[in-house]
């Protein structure tokens, strides 16, 4: 991977996605999945064989929910902490992308540059990156790029 090429890409995507972070939670389902679970709220973690057994509004994403656990267990319900969470996954899976692109354009540099920047700062990215509740697709993303070792 190209260091240059990666660290311009994560800036840009940084600099996209940083007002997000000034973001408060949403009214939709934050609520549910953070400010008013008692999974997170309750006391991790003493809760945890709760939180690997539950489901939250019908989903099993007992990852996400502990995330959510710890944070709120370091940060109380201050938005700021889960919102740079969701920012450096979005990172994260950013460089995964570059990664993928790479391998499969046969190492062509300003190919997997030019499609994983269009990735990285494309308007579909903002549910996942500046919605708390919407960590589920950055780790779901995150898993399926991830090379096994």
């Amino acid at each position: 991977m190209d260091t240059t090429f990666t660290l311009t890409i994560l800036a840009a995507a940084l600099a996209v996605f940083a007002p997000c972070l000034d973001n408060g939670f949403t009214s939709w389902d934050d609520d549910v999945y953070v400010t008013a679970n008692p999974l997170v709220t309750g006391g991790f973690p003493g809760n945890t064989g709760a939180i690997l057994t539950s489901y939250v509004s019908g989903n099993y994403q007992p990852l996400v929910v502990l995330t959510h656990a710890v944070e709120h267990r370091l940060f109380g319900v201050t938005p700021r902490p889960y919102h740079a969470a969701n920012l450096a996954l979005h990172l994260v899976v950013t460089a995964l992308v570059f990664n993928l692109l790479l391998t499969i354009l046969g190492g062509d540099l300003a190919a997997a540059a030019a499609g994983t920047l269009f990735f990285a700062v494309h308007p579909l990215r903002v549910e996942p990156v500046a919605w708390v509740a919407g960590r589920k697709d950055l780790y779901l993303i995150e898993t399926v790029l991830e090379k096994p070792t």
